[in-house]
């Protein structure tokens, strides 16, 4: 069994409740379902949160980082807080333990050089540093990713309607066909643009991938969980209806009728998203890496490519 010390209990830290039944979205809960993770304690400076998180866990309070280290011997430190603590945080971490796994928030800090930075110290601390872009470590992804490469020679036209800013929202995206395509080769801005409300910005771009082009769609009409995705290859049709439970997965057949490729309805088969589960399939990938057994997380040199692709949108001609 495996350590483990949360340090931050906002938003994602603690927000799914302990009774509402298969629902794992957050950290604090997702660790309490595992059999290989035992929370030891958590930090946060709001002590209302922290005295929910006992109350509900039964995890113990430390009054600060320094306090929780030398009272306690983790083998993971989970940081949830705003992004611009990241690297602050981690440093001082690392202050009083050498040679600890640390998992944080996406996007691994609040801008390139900040996220250098934590690639550096983690580095020089032998420390692996692993960033919470969690679509990639979901069952259903993983399914997508098997499909993609047993057709790598298929072309793929695609589009994504995303909300509130690239870093807070398209990055999940960019971050997910990164891991889908690879590499990306070029970026098209299209009108994208600083916003100061989303303290973000926002616009549609153009991502090039070796076998993919992706047109991304700013839309600031739909709340902040609309998502929506759909990716064209030739034989067939990747779609991620917003809202729904399931991706689709649609096959092209030929239609005599007008000698082309039509899609058929009847042929779709639908991949269960598994949505409410997203964080504890995060941490059964982390459960993976504890036990040397092959994994699929987004770690910090991955996040930094996506972090390098977002500050090359806000440059890019059009």
């Amino acid at each position: 069994m495996k350590k483990v010390l949360i340090i931050g209990l906002g938003n994602i830290g603690l927000y799914d409740d302990i009774r509402k039944k298969n629902i794992y979205t957050s950290h604090a809960k997702s660790l309490s379902k595992s059999t290989f993770f035992k929370v030891i304690g958590c930090v946060d400076v709001i002590k209302k949160r922290a005295l929910k998180a006992n109350d509900l866990y039964d995890f113990r309070i430390f009054k600060n980082i320094k306090e929780a280290l030398k009272k306690s011997s983790p083998d993971l430190i989970v940081i949830s807080l705003k992004t611009k603590l990241h690297y602050l945080t981690i440093k001082e971490i690392f202050k009083y333990k050498k040679k600890i796994d640390i998992f944080c928030e996406k996007p691994g800090g609040q801008n390139l050089v900040d996220a250098l930075k934590i690639q550096d110290i983690c580095r020089k601390n032998k420390s692996k540093c692993f960033v919470n872009y969690q679509r990639r470590s979901l069952k259903s992804s993983l399914k997508i990713k098997k499909i993609i490469n047993d057709n790598k020679k298929d072309y793929c036209k695609g589009s994504v309607i995303y909300t509130s800013g690239i870093k807070n929202s398209a990055s999940h995206y960019i971050n997910l066909f990164q891991f889908l395509f690879g590499r990306v080769k070029k970026i098209k801005n299209i009108d994208c643009k600083s916003s100061t409300k989303l303290n973000d910005f926002n616009g549609d771009f153009l991502l090039y991938f070796k076998h993919a082009m992706i047109y991304f769609i700013y839309s600031n009409k739909h709340t902040f969980n609309y998502a929506h995705y759909t990716l064209n290859f030739n034989k067939f049709k990747i779609n991620y209806p917003n809202g729904k439970k399931y991706i689709e997965v649609i096959k092209k057949i030929n239609s005599n009728l007008f000698n082309r490729k039509l899609l058929i309805d009847s042929k779709i088969k639908k991949i269960d998203l598994d949505i409410k589960n997203y964080q504890l399939n995060v941490y059964s990938q982390i459960e993976n890496y504890f036990k040397g057994k092959h994994y699929e997380l987004c770690d910090i040199d991955a996040s930094l490519k996506t972090m390098e692709v977002i500050e090359k949108i806000s440059v890019a001609k059009s």
